[in-house]
């Protein structure tokens, strides 16, 4: 059974097989203090963090299998770093893992375990996470091929003479490069692009301004695309009449609910209210879908209220007898159920809610596999 989260950390062994917690304990705070990524970015990060700290325990284990033990164990920790993009990170280092595991049975066999040649095992190990990484680097390309695919169909379904009219939130690195290719290359079309400015750290904010500086310099790019950016209370004006609601995805339940930034799920429903023709569409790489569990299973991330009470009034900032009895909730993500979610266009294609179960039984595996038994390394 897979211990449950942080449990690893209460356990002791000898001095023999305890890790350098250094190394992990920095890229764990990486992890949980990096607001500025999305789930793909710091789902690579941690495949770098990873490989960084098997190059490091390799120059003290004593055999192959120590060495896979300390990394399983490192591993778990960067997996449950960040629980709300846990789906990503998880799925990233288990198959770095994996690809170590499969590299190591090539080249040694069955009894690669025992192997004690240390050398050539990080050779190997670095070597297979690596490729994990430029493997996940390249899936942006398929990603946008696929996204680009999909509207031009999308496109086609509309007769009248004007702008496809998208609309979207938060920073999304996969769907920035999306769009970018669609604005490129889908053919004889104008577009509207929405974007809600996602508060209290404007995200969307941030992702128009990275999006029009990419395109900057591309002749009669302004001809064919006009921008809107808005407050997020702004979300039922800026949902009427759109053909298409653009989501990223930091988690996507075996069910097909996704966990995405808060005012998703009023983009979706605001949009699916006011534009009966509207497709709201998930835009996300496969390693976001987790292993099969309920949306209501995840605990919600409450983040630092101060990002919110900065802005305020400073007579209201001041108020103590009004803080003191008020909470204020500074959440970041919300789920939004698979009813309102019309496809899923990732690397591998364009998936159904059935496809996205049978992802998230294969992610259950493969983790089983890699986690299924942990030993007892002290990872303080």
């Amino acid at each position: 059974m897979i211990p449950r989260l942080l449990n690893i950390a209460i356990l002791r062994a000898s001095p023999r097989t305890t890790m350098s917690s250094t190394p992990l304990q920095r890229s764990v705070r990486m992890l949980q203090n990096d607001f500025d990524n999305g789930a793909r970015v710091l789902a690579t990060k941690a495949v770098e963090a990873l490989k960084d700290i098997i190059t490091a325990e390799g120059k003290t284990a004593q055999t192959a299998k120590q060495l896979w033990d300390v990394s399983r164990v490192a591993g778990w920790k960067l997996k449950n770093a960040r629980p709300s993009m846990g789906a990503a990170i998880g799925s990233a280092v288990t198959q770095a893992l994996q690809s170590v595991k499969v590299g190591w049975e090539k080249e040694f066999g069955s009894e690669w375990m025992n192997v004690v040649d240390l050398e050539l095992v990080l050779k190997i190990a670095s070597k297979q996470a690596q490729i994990t990484i430029e493997e996940r680097n390249g899936s942006v390309k398929h990603l946008a091929n696929n996204f680009v695919m999909w509207l031009s169909k999308k496109r086609a379904t509309i007769t009248e003479d004007r702008p496809l009219r998208l609309l979207t939130l938060s920073s999304s690195s996969s769907l920035k490069a999306c769009l970018i290719k669609a604005f490129l290359e889908v053919p004889n079309t104008r577009f509207d692009l929405r974007i809600i400015e996602s508060r209290p750290r404007c995200e969307g904010a941030t992702f128009c301004a990275a999006l029009l500086k990419e395109l900057h310099g591309i002749p009669g790019i302004h001809d064919r695309l006009y921008v809107q950016l808005a407050s997020d209370s702004s979300i039922a004006m800026l949902s009427r009449d759109v053909d298409v609601v653009l989501l990223g995805a930091d988690r996507i339940s075996g069910d097909g609910d996704v966990s995405n930034k808060i005012g998703s799920l009023a983009a979706a429903a605001c949009a699916k209210a006011f534009s009966p023709y509207v497709e709201v569409v998930v835009v996300s790489e496969s390693d976001k879908i987790a292993k099969p569990g309920a949306m209501e299973e995840h605990a919600e991330e409450d983040n630092d209220p101060q990002e919110l009470i900065d802005v305020w009034d400073p007579g209201v900032k001041s108020d103590q007898n009004f803080l003191k009895y008020c909470k204020i909730r500074n959440v970041y993500f919300e789920w939004v159920p698979n009813y309102w979610l019309d496809a899923y266009i990732c690397e591998k294609g364009i998936l159904s809610k059935m496809d996205v179960m049978e992802i998230s039984r294969q992610t259950e595996a493969m983790e089983k596999d890699i986690f299924g038994s942990l030993p007892e390394i002290d990872l303080r």
